[in-house]
């Protein structure tokens, strides 16, 4: 009877193959890590809040000084944070899909270029329409030409900051649970805020 050699057992195999994550959602340690994708979001939105608060004196500039910065740093707040906690998922999920086609160190660039795009069409027609509907009753012109082509790259270049800085941090920092609550619960206070300065501006202006 020839002799015969006996294969490693497939029971052996299985325990000696190294684990992979089901998915780039998953974390080396899910009681304390956050997953990439989400911290990148929520990082995102933080650094774009900042920025638009930095440039609010612009909109107060087109407004023709009609536009009170304190209460509209609340509502681009607001719209920011509108955007990254819904088209913000689906830039952050053709980023990973585009991502696994370049190298490692270019995927904040990827994310930047989306953002970039993403949040300068939001800029240009969200963004500029409520700038509108606010100003205009004021007795301002709405946002035409220049004026309009400004939101709109404004908006693009915070778009690329906010998502090609996020994703860079969210990659490379092991961000906790409670640091990305805080910050939530931030975004989510600026947010309420600008919920209530633009219902009072409306229920004012209409």
């Amino acid at each position: 009877m020839p002799y015969r050699r006996s294969s490693p057992s497939r029971s052996h195999h299985t325990q000696n193959t190294p684990h992979v994550p089901a998915s780039r959602w998953d974390t080396d340690d899910a009681i304390t890590s956050v997953p990439t994708q989400l911290g990148t979001i929520v990082i995102a939105a933080a650094l774009m809040c900042v920025c638009n608060i930095i440039v609010a004196p612009l909109y107060a500039s087109l407004s023709g000084n009609r536009l009170a910065v304190l209460p509209w740093v609340a509502v681009i707040s607001l719209l920011t944070v509108g955007f990254c906690a819904t088209v913000g998922f689906a830039v952050v999920w053709l980023g990973d899909l585009l991502g696994a086609r370049v190298r490692s160190r270019y995927v904040p660039l990827v994310f930047a270029c989306l953002g970039f795009v993403a949040f300068g069409i939001w800029g240009g027609f969200v963004v500029a329409s409520i700038f509108d509907s606010i100003v205009v009753p004021a007795g301002a012109s709405p946002l035409q030409g220049m004026a309009l082509w400004s939101v709109a790259i404004n908006s693009a270049v915070i778009g690329a900051l906010g998502f090609g800085a996020g994703r860079f941090i969210a990659e490379r920092k092991r961000l906790v649970w409670p640091f990305t609550w805080t910050l939530i619960i931030v975004e989510l206070l600026v947010a309420g805020a600008g919920i209530f300065f633009l219902a009072q501006v409306y229920a004012f202006l209409y």
